[in-house]
């Protein structure tokens, strides 16, 4: 048997007005209607609810049990109806993104957590701290609903990607180095140099060595290590150089420091990539605040992409005139 919720509703306030005439003003539906509503209830459930009398109503001892419940049971439907169409919306639901290494504390990525949050209280965001390419691969099999990764990692062609910022390779030194006003690669020779993971990293790998070699830096032993966290503990652990993002000082130990250096000059995009398919609401408000999040940190002057047709044939015009 299943109960009509438009019938307990009719009941709940019947029983809380004490009447069929003032749960009819507060429901707005005729008294007879209420009347008949509330026999069928009692003939579903083949039990008395309400004994009536002059001043109105009283609940019966059945009517009093199915109070309670029908209560919890409309408040129930109404919250579900709501995260509905909430979820429907983007206001609501579940969202996990992945988000590569040390950019968790970079201030562009906190800014945009901040700002989603702040907009979208309902939704749980999980964000997950991986590799770029673990964080692809996730996505690809719809693990995430999307990722913040190293842009110059290979990723599947058929992710969408958006630019978010963009970043430098540093050099992470122990505090107790002795360092000059204007520190390059070349001044490292013969030192043990820490490197992203060729397995895990390979793009990055391949840059990384890439700047050594052309500055003539013969390392004295090379390690690799499976992210940038990694790398900066084996710097405060004495073990070397560490070649890490410029925004690793976020998160430095205290006997570590992150400084440029000339020579490294490989730039660290940083992508937001998810599946075109994903319809996911969610992920399109987080998407829209990402973009934002993205147009504040780009510098100015930088450039916004190609001018419509719309906005060349207006300066044409102008020109003209």
């Amino acid at each position: 048997m299943t109960m009509d919720l438009r019938r307990l509703k009719y009941f709940v306030a019947i029983a809380e007005q004490g009447g069929v005439g003032r749960a009819s003003a507060v429901l707005h539906v005729a008294q007879p209607a209420l009347s008949r509503q509330l026999r069928v209830l009692e003939q579903e459930l083949g039990a008395k609810l309400v004994v009536r009398h002059a001043g109105g109503v009283t609940p019966t001892a059945a009517g009093r049990a199915l109070l309670g419940g029908a209560r919890q049971l409309l408040e129930d439907a109404a919250q579900l109806a709501w995260m509905t169409r909430a979820v429907a919306a983007g206001r609501a639901g579940g969202l996990s993104v992945g988000v590569s290494d040390v950019y968790c504390w970079h201030p562009v990525v906190v800014s945009i957590v901040r700002i989603f949050r702040e907009r979208y209280p309902e939704i749980d965001l999980r964000l997950l701290p991986l590799l770029s390419g673990d964080i692809a691969a996730r996505v690809l099999a719809g693990r995430l609903d999307a990722g913040l990764i190293f842009a110059s990692e290979p990723v599947e062609l058929r992710l969408l990607r958006m630019p978010v910022l963009r970043d430098h390779l540093a050099l992470a030194v122990h505090r107790g180095r002795s360092l000059s006003a204007r520190p390059a690669l070349r001044q490292f020779d013969d030192t043990d140099f820490i490197v992203p993971s060729r397995e895990l990293s390979p793009q990055l790998y391949d840059l990384v060595i890439r700047d050594l070699n052309a500055a003539g830096l013969v390392p004295a032993r090379l390690h690799q290590a499976s992210s940038h966290t990694a790398a900066l503990g084996l710097v405060a652990a004495g073990m070397g150089c560490a070649v890490v993002p410029q925004c690793a000082h976020l998160r430095a130990p205290e006997d570590v420091v992150v400084c440029r250096v000339a020579g490294l000059r490989v730039p660290i995009p940083i992508e937001m990539i998810r599946l075109p398919d994903n319809a996911s609401p969610a992920l399109a408000r987080f998407a829209e605040v990402v973009a934002a999040g993205a147009a504040r940190a780009r510098p100015a002057g930088a450039a916004r992409g190609r001018p419509s047709s719309r906005a060349v044939a207006q300066r044409a015009r102008k020109d003209r005139t």
